[in-house]
């Protein structure tokens, strides 16, 4: 007896929604896993695009120079300048300048002045790569230096062991210049902005799209929807009236995170002003993220709604709200580890026909000014959800609701 028990349960748990949402999983974490992999391979190449720009022209500064390229890329080296200052806007890289007096100020026990100008070529964990090898390279080029100088010199001042003055003068990155900081820095402050945003929109999606998917499971277990059909009602009501009253659930839920998060930014306000130079968001911009995150909200609602119809029962209903999941995760760690201008094109389109990606990115798009970005994804998030309510009330308007039938004439059915 106590196996057929364990079948009957087996059978309803491990059903065929179950299976096809663990092989995405499993897809996603294996993809996270070749992600990692590859930037720890990236950082191992010990490889970047380097300029060094020597103005001092002496024996110390050409030591230098030469120890410095030993971590460029090699084909990069070969470049002629312009094609160098290209490739560096594209790649990403530094220019690393030699000021005049670099070898007199070392040899009088001084330091020799090396400015930094840093172009990255996103905001992702990826494109930050290039900088900690050009970080790693001054560090082993400047034990190097001190090596030489010990050797070759002979000097045994103690100031001899740090002979640099290293000075961050600018990050450029996305067409926008940050002054006095190091990419380090402008990583970790881009990172407690923008990866705050997509955990809310998972938790939002979660919260809100299981409940659409469960009442789905519930009524129909409790035959409340039959009855809610064969009433005088609209259906194109019902389906409205569904995904606006998640919806309105949604609208309290952006409020009370935009005013959370409101309060967590002005934690950063000292942090800002004493650091660098950076956009403050406006009352407007907040507006934009929370339309964005709304719009986002009432599609991803839509889609738990087409979900739910397929739910047998609320015990099915529950293995439902994992697809949805998994669109929310793609976007996430994408965005997360390459920024969107640095994706392949594919990546890209798949990124961009994701509505909850356009949330996600929201904040980084108002740091870069990137505007028309923003309305694209709004537009695209209201055109997603008009086009899914008009679908799901054609659906609605088949018998597949009550008899499991009828999803044939899903394309016989007017709208109105």
């Amino acid at each position: 007896m106590i196996f057929n028990i364990i079948k009957k349960e087996v059978k309803e748990l491990l059903t065929r929604s179950t299976i096809i949402s663990l092989i995405f999983v499993s897809f996603i974490l294996g993809s996270i896993g070749n992600f990692v992999s590859k930037a720890e391979e990236g950082v191992s190449n010990r490889s970047a695009n380097i300029i060094v720009d020597d103005k001092d022209s002496t024996e110390l500064s050409e030591v230098f120079s030469s120890l410095l390229l030993k971590f460029s890329d090699k084909d990069f080296l070969e470049k002629s300048l312009d094609e160098k200052i290209k490739r560096l806007e594209k790649e990403g890289g530094a220019i690393l300048i030699l000021e005049k007096g670099f070898q007199d100020s070392i040899l009088k026990g001084g330091k020799g002045d090396v400015k930094i100008e840093w172009v990255l070529k996103g905001i992702g964990l990826y494109d930050f790569i290039s900088s900690d090898i050009i970080g790693n390279g001054l560090n082993y080029s400047k034990n190097d230096l001190t090596k030489y100088l010990l050797l070759k010199k002979g000097i045994k001042d103690e100031n001899i062991l740090e002979p640099l003055k290293l000075k961050n003068e600018n990050v450029k990155v996305k067409g926008k210049v940050f002054k006095s900081v190091d990419p380090k820095l402008l990583y970790s402050f881009l990172g407690k902005q923008t990866n705050f945003v997509p955990v809310i929109i998972m938790m939002l999606l979660i919260m809100s799209g299981g409940m659409i998917i469960s009442s789905m499971g519930m009524e129909k277990e409790n035959k409340t929807l039959e009855t809610l059909l064969t009433m005088p009602v609209e259906r194109r009501d019902i389906v409205l009236g569904k995904i606006i009253g998640g919806g309105f659930v949604g609208i309290i839920m952006a409020s009370i995170y935009m005013v959370g998060f409101y309060n967590y930014m002005k934690g950063f306000k000292g942090f800002i002003s004493n650091s660098f130079d950076i956009k403050v968001f406006s009352i407007l911009d907040y507006t934009f993220i929370g339309v964005s995150i709304f719009l986002s909200l009432l599609s991803g609602l839509s889609l738990c709604l087409l979900l739910g119809i397929f739910a047998k029962d609320y015990k099915s209903a529950q293995t439902l709200t994992m697809p949805v999941s998994i669109l929310a995760l793609i976007p996430f760690f994408l965005t997360m580890f390459r920024d969107f201008d640095s994706l392949s094109l594919p990546l890209k389109v798949i990124v961009f026909l994701i509505p909850f990606s356009h949330p996600m990115m929201s904040l980084k798009l108002i740091f870069f000014e990137q505007y028309r970005m923003l309305f694209y994804g709004i537009a695209y998030n209201l055109l997603f959800f008009i086009l899914l309510s008009i679908i799901l009330v054609k659906i609605f308007n088949t018998d597949y609701i009550i008899t499991g039938k009828g999803f044939e004439k899903l394309f016989k059915r007017r709208f109105f």
